[in-house]
């Protein structure tokens, strides 16, 4: 009999967010394909925990205060691993990555994938760990091409040990009904017209502000404005 390969998921937090949402629907989908799957969150959770029972995934916690690393949530992680014992970890967002390839140096049996979720992950301290422990990763995925070039060019991760692979959302699970889609329409004034929709927090590092320039430019070049 094949035992059933086991995968967890390290992240640094477990919230309402774009990563988060991502490492739920990525659990959830190998769970659904016959993989035995584990959460772990470096931050105590905040959401996703009645999600993740229902389809059966152990959801754990490192229990650490943001902004505060210790050496016990080290011990913490590495006495997971050894009772759980997986076949791979996949770790999500530059904290979590960081701990999972620290952590290989104490269990380097075990696979480390590395993804990245931001063009820029904060501070120039962060690209520079990342560059001397890229040797314990076993790769790096980024979710876009920008982050890809971006890491590369400041040295994080060599070309070579990088492959982009864009975040995936299933848009059958959630349809919209016709009737909301179009009252909403017709709220806006759209009438037939094409529209743009975009969702995000309203932060900086979304970059509504880019998108807000570029439409300019696009009216500008389909139909130039008046003097």
């Amino acid at each position: 009999m094949t035992t059933a390969r086991r995968i967890l998921f390290l992240t640094t937090s477990m919230g309402r967010g774009g990563a988060e949402r991502q490492v739920v629907d990525l659990a959830a989908m190998l769970r659904g394909r016959g993989w035995t799957v584990a959460v772990l969150s470096m931050t105590a959770p905040s959401d996703h925990q009645d999600e993740l029972a229902a389809a059966a995934i152990e959801l754990g916690s490192l229990d650490m205060t943001r902004g505060r690393p210790t050496g016990a949530a080290l011990v913490r992680y590495l006495s997971f691993l050894r009772k759980w014992r997986p076949d791979v970890v996949h770790a999500h967002m530059v904290h979590a990555n960081l701990l999972a390839r620290i952590g290989r140096a104490f269990v380097p049996s075990i696979p480390i994938v590395s993804t990245v979720h931001s063009v820029v992950e904060g501070r120039r301290w962060r690209e520079l760990a990342y560059r001397l422990t890229d040797p314990l990763s076993s790769a790096t995925t980024a979710v876009s091409r920008a982050a890809t070039d971006r890491y590369v060019r400041v040295g994080a991760v060599p070309r070579g040990r990088i492959v982009t692979i864009p975040n995936g959302f299933d848009v059958s699970r959630d349809p919209v009904p016709t009737d909301a889609r179009n009252a909403l329409r017709r709220e806006l004034g759209l009438d037939d017209a094409f529209a743009w929709l975009t969702v995000g927090r309203l932060v900086p590092e979304k970059g509504h502000d880019m998108l807000l320039r570029a439409f300019c430019q696009v009216r500008r070049a389909v139909t130039p404005l008046a003097s």
